[in-house]
Parts: C-alpha cells; sequence; structure tokens
C-alpha cells in the first residue's frame, strides 16, 4: 500500500535498487527513464507519469497518482495528445490486473472519458485507441 511518504521518496528507493546512471550513448528514452527513477515521484509531470507507466515502471505508485489525475479530468495529456496518459494506463492494466480497486476506478475513467470524447470530433483517434485496449 503507497503512502504519502512514499510521494517524497524516489522510485529507485521505492524499489530499492540503484539503476545508476544512463549509459553515454543511450537513447533519448532510456536516459529520461534513468532521470526519473532519481526524481521524487511527488514531482512526477503528466509527462513524467506517461513515459514511466508506459515502460510499465513503478506502477505500485504510479497508476494511483495517474488515476488521481485522471479523476479530475480524463483527458489530461503528457506532452503529446490530450488522452494520452489515460491510454497508458489503459494498457498497463494487465501488469496491475489483481488490484481490483484499481481495475475498477481505471474503468470509471474509461466510461466519463467515453463521454467526452464522442463529443470531440478532434479526438476520434482517441477514443478509437481506447475502444481497442479497454473492454467493459
Amino acid at each position: 500500500m503507497r503512502s504519502m511518504q512514499d510521494d517524497a521518496r524516489t522510485l529507485d528507493e521505492l524499489e530499492r535498487i540503484n539503476c545508476g546512471d544512463a549509459p553515454p550513448k543511450a537513447s533519448y528514452l532510456v536516459a529520461t527513464l534513468h532521470a526519473l527513477r532519481k526524481k521524487p515521484i511527488s514531482q512526477f509531470t503528466n509527462e513524467d507519469l506517461r513515459i514511466c507507466i508506459g515502460q510499465e515502471i513503478g506502477l505500485p505508485w504510479l497508476m494511483p497518482r495517474a488515476l488521481s489525475t485522471l479523476e479530475h479530468d480524463p483527458l489530461t495529456a503528457g506532452d503529446f495528445y490530450e488522452g494520452d496518459l489515460l491510454l497508458v494506463v489503459v494498457r498497463a492494466c494487465g501488469s496491475i490486473s489483481h488490484n481490483r480497486e484499481l481495475i475498477t476506478r481505471v474503468g470509471q475513467v474509461v466510461r466519463r472519458a467515453r463521454t467526452l470524447l464522442i463529443a470531440r470530433p478532434d479526438l476520434e483517434f482517441v477514443l478509437s485507441k481506447l475502444e481497442r485496449e479497454w473492454r467493459d
């Protein structure tokens, strides 16, 4: 179970590992992931959440944080487009399927997002991806 104290800690601290620095010629993604593992999760942006959850890193701590954001606004954006955070959360659900509380919360956010997306023809591609990824 996640605590408020966990929010002040880094993923390396929470997972009790030290990933060290990224290799010298690391890709942008690898370098970013190494840096994010050393950043307190209380300081994570929506984009930081999107990146780590998309790679299924730190899910026990980051999924509840992302869901709190999505419950406020299901179409919250990282750096790409509205709804990008929701899509990575939905894709990561297979890795948290044992946590019924989180899956229930994701389902509630998805239902709200569908309602919002129907009224947004400019985000039809997000609705299409969501429908492919999530089955009630």
